[in-house]
């Protein structure tokens, strides 16, 4: 079994260097200014044969310029971001999506969503728009975790 640590002395060891790190870390800047916006969602592409659909924004709806692209492009394209951007803003445009599914005949639907499961967003920034791309088994695993609550 590893060796246990007390964690209010790890704090006591690491205080004196957080007291000189108050600053947010960039993940934590960025996040700040992208939580405040509700993008809106301008297209959303039909499923592929494949599974994949994609959404775009206006990046001006997220309220970064130029210059928090060259601040925090590293983090903006972390998978981390990407990933918690592309489904929040599903999440809360989640009608929009599930009326794209219910558009779909049943065996395309039930081939497309068991072809492939949802693990990462990709995202791409072109001409003023963020265009997310992911798989619609991410979808139905937001209507089955949303059904059993």
């Amino acid at each position: 079994m590893g060796e246990l640590y007390n964690v209010n002395e790890i704090d006591k060891k690491t205080e004196s260097c957080s007291n000189k790190q108050k600053q947010l870390t960039k993940f934590r800047e960025l996040l700040s200014l992208i939580i405040k916006t509700t993008p809106q969602i301008i297209s959303i592409t039909d499923c592929e044969e494949n599974g994949d659909m994609s959404f775009v924004i206006p990046l001006k709806d997220l309220g970064l310029n130029a210059y928090h692209f060259s601040k925090y492009n590293k983090e903006l394209f972390s998978n981390y971001i990407v990933d918690m951007l592309g489904e929040l803003i599903i999440r809360e445009n989640l009608h929009l999506f599930a009326s794209h599914l219910t558009r779909l005949k049943l065996d395309f639907y039930v081939s497309a969503v068991s072809r492939s499961i949802h693990r990462r967003f990709g995202m791409q920034i072109e001409k003023g728009f963020m265009t997310f791309y992911f798989h619609i088994s991410l979808i139905q695993d937001i209507l089955t975790e949303d059904f059993k609550h």
